[in-house]
């Protein structure tokens, strides 16, 4: 059932999955916002909403901060670069993330055996979930999603965030025919042309979904091959030096 995260293999690789709220971090806003580049802070003043700016101010000096554990460079003096498809990247360096924020809350994750999505989305009502289902889920994750008048919305965005985390797995962001993007199914199929020429290195044929509800939130993280999820919630303790 996609509601439960795969079982992991016995030979897993790992995937850290950093999960934090806007709540949480605001204690240490203004060390975040000198942690971050100068570019992240031009992009964080162009937020109209006081909420979101915190989260990206938050998501993207965390995403520095948990990366430097794993690359032994400061926070701060990390480089990334991206890909053609604006996948961002830390050039030659092994390590893979992917970074995902909602209203007031975000996900990072971060693997080194292999490449890694992540989405997260609030879960709230709707109007337009039918017209949104229509054009973009297929009939077999309508019928899911429709399967009972209760829980409409949390079946939505459990199928959006898993959606997603596979699009940013794969570095393609959002495509075409998204309805042939199936993932309500324990096993879906689906044709790689629907992917045209957006694809970049080698990707596999066999992906994995995991899937939780955090709160308020669906967050879902995909990768090439069945990986050990290790969730870790991050709090203000991250920030000290």
């Amino acid at each position: 059932s996609p509601h439960c995260m795969a079982e992991p293999a016995v030979e897993a690789e790992k995937t850290d999955l950093f999960y934090a709220t806007n709540e949480t971090l605001l204690p240490v806003l203004k060390e975040c916002w000198s942690v971050i580049s100068e570019n992240e802070k031009r992009r964080a003043d162009k937020f109209i909403s006081a909420s979101n700016r915190e989260t990206f101010i938050f998501a993207h000096a965390a995403l520095r901060v948990c990366l430097s554990k794993y690359i032994r460079l400061k926070p701060e003096d990390i480089q990334f670069d991206t890909d053609k498809n604006s996948k961002p990247f830390i050039p030659g360096n092994p390590v893979y993330f992917n970074i995902s924020h909602a209203n007031k809350a975000f996900v990072i994750a971060v693997a080194k055996g292999n490449y890694v999505g992540a989405d997260i989305e609030e879960i709230v009502e709707k109007s337009d979930v039918r017209s949104i289902a229509t054009h973009f889920f297929s009939k077999e994750e309508q019928n899911f999603i429709f399967s009972d008048e209760l829980g409409i919305e949390e079946r939505f965005f459990l199928l959006w965030t898993r959606k997603e985390s596979f699009l940013k797995a794969i570095g393609t962001g959002m495509v075409n025919h998204l309805d042939k993007v199936i993932v309500s199914g324990d096993v879906n199929m689906m044709d790689r042309n629907i992917f045209e020429d957006l694809l970049t290195g080698d990707i596999s044929s066999d992906h994995y979904i995991y899937s939780l509800k955090m709160s308020d939130y669906y967050i879902s993280v995909a990768a090439p091959q069945k990986a050990e999820i290790n969730f870790q919630f991050l709090t203000k303790r991250i920030f000290k030096r």
